[in-house]
């Protein structure tokens, strides 16, 4: 589910494409993130008006996921079925499926006809090709990246599930009186999680799109 668009996979001036850069960029945002939270709502933290505090934190939070890899429009495709922003130039096509649409406007390969589908197969091979995108090309998710993104927001939901048991169990043994801003807080330290989960695992965890199936870099259709 990684943008196909070459600049999209950048931030900041790096090159996304290999694994362990991404995932050292999901950890910096992370510590970042933890660092920004923490300084506000712990006691050692700003002692201003709750309000006030809550508002700074909100803020600051909301710039620096505008910032990060995290943000809307970023390296990871929309969970929704279409695309922000503008068309890419380039787009990566791999499966029968994504030839179908590049070359046919179909919504898949067997959405094709009978001697579409022949053509696709005498001409497919395995392997990711980069080619120039095409005027109104479909760049929605396809049936395997829609697949990925269900089995994503289900690891999510499931682990912040978990935080928020382990949250209230722990509130509830040691009987902690939180303050509302401590509350408010709280609800926003979920909302955080529940939108960045789900990118992290996919910058967490798909290979590096250039070396996946033997890419190849391709001027012209095949």
């Amino acid at each position: 589910m990684l943008q196909t668009d070459e600049k999209k996979l950048r931030w900041m001036g790096i090159d996304l494409h290999a694994l362990w850069r991404r995932r050292a960029a999901v950890l910096i945002t992370y510590v970042v993130l933890t660092s920004v939270l923490g300084g506000t709502v712990g006691e050692a933290g700003w002692s201003g008006h709750p309000y006030l505090r809550l508002a700074t934190m909100c803020a600051l939070t909301y710039a620096l996921l505008a910032l990060s890899v995290f943000r809307i429009g970023g390296l990871v495709k929309s969970f929704e079925n279409y695309q922000i922003g503008v068309a890419p130039k380039h787009v990566i096509l791999g499966s029968l499926d994504d030839w179908a649409r590049y070359k046919y406007g179909v919504a898949g390969f067997e959405a094709a006809s009978a001697g579409q589908q022949e053509e696709l197969l005498k001409s497919y091979r395995v392997g990711n090709y980069l080619l120039p995108a095409k005027p109104g090309y479909d760049s929605r998710l396809d049936e395997r990246e829609r697949a990925e993104r269900d089995s994503t927001s289900r690891w999510a939901l499931r682990y912040v599930s978990y935080f928020l048991a382990l949250m209230t169990g722990s509130t509830a043994i040691q009987r902690f009186a939180w303050s509302p801003f401590e509350v408010a807080a709280m609800l926003w330290t979920f909302f955080v999680l529940t939108i960045t989960l789900p990118q992290a695992r996919v910058l967490w965890t798909e290979p590096d799109p250039r070396d996946a199936g033997g890419s190849q870099l391709a001027g012209t259709e095949a």
